[in-house]
């Protein structure tokens, strides 16, 4: 059988049709890429706590009778920022031996005041302040020196936890 001209013509036109008219599936793969971010909360309170470090007695002698020796201390809120109507809340925790004092195998008890309520000693985790501004609060512990049984160096701590609500 002899194609002509005007068979290969229609025959192109055909295929070329059949083509076009073909529906061409492409697929790609779906790539992620990673984003990280570092971010800074705007308006973060910030203050500056102030609780002395060590505190130091004079020389105390133990007592017959009940006579109770106090030392005061301050704590100091300054440098106040972005509190946006929140408390700083101070409070106090005993340490290793409690509300002791120890010198070597020796416990000596003591008692911690605050400047909410400074006749009824506070107990472990008990308010000891609050803070919505700088101020200086003060607090004072004691010991009741009929409560000294052995003469010697005596050292012991409080914690202080602050929260912010």
């Amino acid at each position: 059988m002899k194609v002509t001209t005007f068979q290969k013509a229609v025959l192109l036109l055909l295929c070329t049709a059949l083509l076009l008219s073909t529906t061409l599936t492409v697929s790609a793969e779906q790539q992620s890429t990673p984003v990280s971010a570092t971010v800074i909360a705007q308006n973060s309170p910030t203050f500056t706590l102030t609780i002395p470090a060590t505190l130091e007695t004079e020389s105390v002698t133990r007592t017959s009778e009940s006579t109770p020796y106090s030392i005061p201390f301050e704590i100091t809120m300054s440098d106040l920022s972005a509190l946006n109507g929140k408390t700083v809340f101070l409070h106090l925790y005993s340490g290793d031996d409690g509300f002791n004092l120890r010198n070597e195998n020796t416990l000596l008890p003591f008692t911690v005041y605050g400047p909410l309520d400074p006749v009824t000693p506070l107990k472990n985790g008990d308010l000891f302040a609050s803070f919505t501004e700088a101020k200086t609060e003060t607090g004072r512990i004691q010991i009741d020196q009929k409560d000294i049984t052995s003469s010697g160096s005596y050292s012991g701590s409080i914690l202080f936890s602050v929260t912010i609500e």
